[in-house]
């Protein structure tokens, strides 16, 4: 096994990482163990990553199929990696020398890593986000080739980390090592709108399996709640593509991407913890698991509690009240040619600065230069019923004020505003 090797400028990030930490590498383990490590134990196979402020260390070279990453963070910031196959054309020299180009140019470089990839299976992986001091374990299944491995976090200063250095790529090759499909305890289900598990969750290490039903891709994250937080801290800080730096929330562990199966484990104290998938329902999918001391959470289960609910698109109510907790919600689209948004409108937020931020064109454009603290709304709602469709779907949205917009192209690219009958299709829908 080749030791990955690093350019002059790498290291210089390493090191500065582990200065500015306040930790000498001495007082942390050996420098060699920062270039990772790979074992074999049993019928799993594991890859130790480093990730520093801004770098990885792992092994340049490791076998295919179910591989196990277990991602230590042992810098002062989320960490996170996302694992993309490189194309055909670039042999592992080509790539490893477009890394040292990356790091080189850093937020001079008008090319990004992802553009260098391509749709062989799988298109991505993630390694959800981990906080500092906290190992993540994620396993997923890879074939050989050649990897790019990036953190797409950003600093408070809203600088991706892989612009900072923290970008790597490594080889996955045919090997004697047989591994096997990892064996979950427990099953996480995500839809469109709704966050399940099979069976109920104790303290004690777990090993979840997640699996998507529907649009979404399988991508979940966990974090500790401390007292004060809820599960809408959450869910609101990760709806925000402008959060970076350290985050107030301990994220523990996650998976994601667009394998079949996905696979992270972890070890579960008592406490209150929060499931969120970003890329579905409105701002994210959320469950709350609350750990005893002794005993079992119950499962989390998507059976709507509340008698079903009809919406149609436009409608004649301007309010439509909704009841919290899981709804089987009917929803027609009856226009001829509009799609459709779900929206929540922010805390210190009124409808009508709502309204003044969304009817001017370049919609799109708006939303990825303002800051997250100046946008009115968040959603990012999938499986929505297009033009002349109707869908059935299970929501359990939080207290709040919510709208069903009209989605046009033409507004969202910046090529016109929204006209009054367009406006006059949003409706306001009240969860109490």
């Amino acid at each position: 096994m080749k030791a990955l090797t690093f350019d002059f400028l790498t290291i210089t990030i390493l090191f500065s990482s582990l200065i500015w930490s306040g930790e000498s590498i001495s007082k942390k383990e050996k420098a060699d163990n920062y270039f990772g490590t790979s074992k074999s134990i049993n019928d799993s196979y594991f890859i130790d990553v480093k990730a520093l402020d801004y770098a990885f260390g792992m092994p340049e070279e490791i076998k295919s199929g179910w591989v196990t990453f277990r991602m230590e963070n042992l810098g002062t910031e989320e960490h996170a990696a996302l694992i993309m196959p490189a194309t055909d054309s670039l042999d592992f020299g080509a790539a490893k020398d477009l890394v040292k180009e990356a790091i080189k140019l850093g937020t001079d470089r008008d090319w990004h890593f992802s553009s260098l990839s391509h749709g062989r299976s799988p298109e991505f992986e993630v390694l959800s986000p981990v906080s500092p001091s906290h190992t993540g374990q994620t396993t997923v299944h890879l074939d050989p080739g050649v990897y790019f491995m990036w953190c797409p976090l950003e600093t408070s200063k809203g600088v991706i980390h892989d612009q900072k250095g923290m970008v790597t790529a490594f080889r996955v090759i045919n090997g004697p090592v047989q591994t096997q499909k990892p064996e979950a305890d427990t099953e996480i289900t995500l839809s469109a709108w709704a966050i399940s598990t099979d069976g109920p969750v104790g303290a004690g290490h777990h090993t979840f399996s997640v699996r998507s039903v529907g649009d979404p891709y399988p991508y979940l994250q966990l974090a500790r709640l401390k007292k004060t937080q809820t599960i809408e801290d959450v869910a609101a800080w990760l709806a925000s593509r402008h959060h970076g730096g350290s985050s107030p929330f301990e994220f523990v562990g996650g998976t994601g991407g667009t394998s079949e199966s996905c696979f992270f484990s972890v070890m579960l104290k008592p406490g209150r913890y929060a499931l969120v998938s970003p890329f579905s329902g409105v701002a994210g999918s959320r469950a709350e698991i609350i750990i005893p001391q002794k005993g079992m959470a119950p499962a989390i289960s998507p059976e709507p509690v509340n008698p079903p609910v009809e919406l149609s698109f436009p409608g004649t109510d301007s309010i439509i009240p909704l009841p919290s907790g899981r709804t089987l919600v009917t929803l027609e689209n009856r226009s001829d040619s509009v799609s459709l948004d779900f929206v929540k409108l922010r805390k210190g937020f009124t409808e009508k600065e709502f309204y003044t931020f969304w009817k001017p064109a370049g919609l799109g454009d708006r939303i990825r230069e303002a800051s997250f603290d100046s946008i009115p709304q968040f959603g990012l709602a999938y499986d929505l019923p297009e033009a002349g469709e109707r869908k059935e779907f299970s929501i359990d949205l939080p207290k709040g004020t919510y709208f069903l917009v009209p989605f046009i192209r033409e507004h969202y690219s910046g090529k016109r505003s929204l006209n009054d009958s367009e406006m006059d299709m949003i409706q306001k829908i009240m969860v109490q």
